[in-house]
């Protein structure tokens, strides 16, 4: 054979293309110089080892390879490449036109335009991905890319060497990914992602809105820099946990860019891979701040309205309050008048004065069920004996009901404890009873019992159903006219009420069965036409609770002073007088001042004269708490006992702050004025 020069092999695969040749596998293409027989194989050998390597290469990134020979606008496939997932059939030619009809419609404008560039001389090469009509007709993604590798005398591209990767798959995964990406940045809740180091790497629009960072200012940065700062607890440890396996859901308050707070429902899961190797964690915040600011005006209006349904009880108890509390008082006064006008008989004067003292404390112990009812608080659950709740609310009941309408009560000899507000179960019952006085037309037998039972199995009850436990119960049953089924049905909705109007808001059944509710309790109503009802009430039974109120009485003798000098303030005089005249008679030395400016005036001149204040709580210029206070910011640290018959601000906590201080119930007996003057002297000596 004839070699080639060094020039001439430079230029082999130039001429070959310009002459118009394809590669295919049937053809062996040698190209050599001199070459020998043994030099000739290895050659074949080594071309071929190519080939299969470009096969494989073609086959693994789905590639096809065609030649476009522009003059006569065919364009011809290998006839011996494979076709590549339907895209073309093997060994085709094609015109420019049934190339072109292949494609999309809508991705033809591009596919022109790229190769265009080519044509006109402006760039060697060009590529575009477009969609192409398969053999099963649905349309597939491919990379369409081309070279110039002939031109004409002019310059002009006369041929083009491309190849069409099947790129169907990346392409449907991008989009769904785009897809994806788009509803997530789009989501009104906050979306972010980390690594498994806690790094932020996704933050989505919601998240920006939520925290107010931009995605720039959150990616790269701890989580526990952008997310639950304000959050109670340690932070960095729950995050930890979810890494760790243990999903999060909870609410708290945290804190935004700007400082200000937002209440987020954040629930939190890690991520892993299909290995199970752990790749970060998720998260999911939503904004929740109008919903919990709802829900507190929500509880605030419900307090509100059981506040204005409790008026409306102690209207009805008005009369009954009334005709007890002039009989105590009639008590008073006639004993009283006794007393002057037997006075020379020590024994019908002693046994007068104990008449009067019972009075009193009968008349201490109403006001006391008053106030305690009428008040206006938020529930506090505690552990509750059911059986004193119910002789205290029997004792407004009596004075409620017209006489004419009996009470017969069975309470247990044990204790029988439950969580709950003894308040609002007061208010239960009085309502309770109410409706049954109600029913009975105020005469007739009004029976209420008192018991516990474990339920085994889901109790329904009105509303809801009680899972199983133990609770305490108490039945009401009246011997009224009763009620059919549709009645029964709608005497726990709010304004419902079988009264006529001007007796009754209807109300009542619907804020008992709101109250047990909260209690976690329920009630159940039987009843049917001329039988009476029985409406029983149940209460998560609780543990025995030890005494909060332990009694001021020792067991002895009334404590006595020695000469300790007292302070008696109180803007009514006769009261001051009187508390003065008792410290006296106990052994102490006591003076009295009846205004503000008096104290402040005696305690400036004399500062250390006395051992002991007694203040009254409610008065004019100065309350005893805030005069307590002013004492406190001389560095005086002298006991001082505040006495009050009805404070929101003499909490217990005030008396804490104070140090040194005491509260005295008003009205008050001798006994207690002097345990009490006792402790604070030794605790103030000590």
């Amino acid at each position: 054979m004839d070699g080639f020069g060094e020039k001439e092999r430079d230029d082999a695969p130039r001429s070959i293309a310009r002459s118009g040749s394809r590669l295919t596998r049937s053809d062996t293409v040698i190209v050599g110089i001199g070459a020998s027989a043994g030099g000739l194989r290895a050659l074949e050998a080594f071309v071929k080892t190519l080939r299969e390597r470009l096969d494989l290469a073609t086959t693994v990134a789905r590639l096809t390879w065609w030649e476009w020979d522009v003059a006569a606008g065919q364009i011809t496939g290998d006839e011996d490449e494979p076709a590549q997932s339907g895209v073309r059939p093997a060994s085709v030619s094609l015109s420019l036109a049934e190339w072109e009809a292949r494609v999309h419609p809508d991705d033809l404008p591009h596919l022109r335009s790229s190769y265009t560039e080519c044509l006109v001389g402006a760039v060697d090469s060009w590529s575009c991905e477009v969609r192409v009509r398969a053999e099963d007709e649905r349309f597939r993604w491919v990379l369409y890319g081309g070279r110039v590798i002939q031109r004409d005398a002019r310059g002009v591209p006369s041929r083009i060497l491309g190849t069409t990767q099947d790129i169907h798959a990346r392409r449907t995964v991008e989009t769904l990914v785009h897809r994806d990406a788009e509803l997530l940045s789009k989501l009104q809740d906050a979306i972010f992602c980390t690594d498994p180091d806690g790094i932020l790497t996704y933050w989505n629009d919601g998240a920006a809105r939520l925290y107010g960072w931009g995605a720039l200012e959150a990616l790269g940065h701890p989580l526990t820099e952008r997310v639950g700062r304000g959050a109670p607890g340690d932070v960095s440890g729950r995050f930890r946990a979810v890494l760790e396996g243990d999903d999060y859901r909870g609410e708290w308050e945290d804190v935004r860019k700007d400082g200000s707070r937002v209440w987020v429902d954040l629930w939190l899961t890690r991520v892993e891979d299909s290995e199970g190797r752990v790749t970060g964690l998720i998260g999911i915040a939503r904004d929740v701040t109008e919903r919990r600011r709802a829900e507190a005006e929500r509880r605030q209006l419900e307090l509100q309205l059981l506040h204005a349904q409790k008026m409306e009880t102690i209207g009805t108890l008005a009369g009954g309050i009334a005709h007890d509390f002039n009989n105590i008082l009639t008590a008073i006064l006639m004993y009283s008048e006794l007393c002057l006008l037997e006075r020379p008989r020590a024994t019908s004067l002693e046994e007068y004065l104990n008449e009067i003292k019972t009075a009193s404390l009968r008349a201490k112990e109403l006001v006391q069920r008053i106030l305690t009812f009428s008040r206006f608080q938020e529930p506090d659950p505690k552990p509750i004996d059911v059986r004193d709740v119910v002789s205290d609310a029997c004792k407004l009941l009596r004075a409620m009901l017209p006489a004419t309408l009996d009470l017969d009560v069975t309470l247990p000899e044990r204790p029988m404890n439950a969580l709950a507000d003894a308040n609002q179960i007061h208010q239960v019952l009085l309502n309770l009873a109410s409706n049954g006085a109600h029913a009975m037309q105020n005469t007739g037998e009004l029976s209420l019992a008192v018991r516990e039972l474990v339920v085994d199995t889901p109790l329904p009850v009105v509303g809801g159903v009680l899972s199983p436990r133990r609770y305490v119960s108490v039945t009401m049953l009246d011997r009224g006219h009763g009620m059919d089924a549709s009645t029964r049905a709608r005497i726990f909705d709010p304004f419902f009420t079988t009264k006529q109007p001007g007796e009754g808001t209807g109300l009542g059944l619907s804020i008992v069965q709101g109250i047990l509710q909260s209690h976690g309790g329920g009630i159940t109503v039987e009843s049917a036409p001329g039988e009476g009802s029985v409406f029983t009430v149940y209460l998560p039974a609780a543990q025995a609770a030890a005494a909060e109120v332990t009694s001021v009485r020792p067991n002895g003798a009334t404590p006595r002073g020695h000469g300790e000098r007292i302070l008696v303030v109180d803007d009514e005089e006769s009261v001051a007088l009187l508390t003065k005249t008792a410290l006296d008679s106990l052994g102490y030395h006591a003076s009295l001042v009846t205004n503000a400016e008096d104290f402040l005036r005696e305690l400036e001149t004399a500062p250390e004269r006395y051992q002991l204040i007694v203040t009254d709580q409610t008065m004019p210029q100065l309350s005893g708490l805030d005069l307590a206070r002013r004492v406190r910011a001389t560095g005086n640290g002298v006991p001082i006992l505040i006495a009050t018959g009805f404070s929101r601000t003499l909490t217990p906590e005030a008396i804490d702050e104070l140090g040194r201080a005491a509260r005295l119930s008003k009205p008050f007996e001798l006994q207690e004025l002097a345990v009490l003057v006792h402790r604070l002297l030794e605790r103030g000596a000590a």
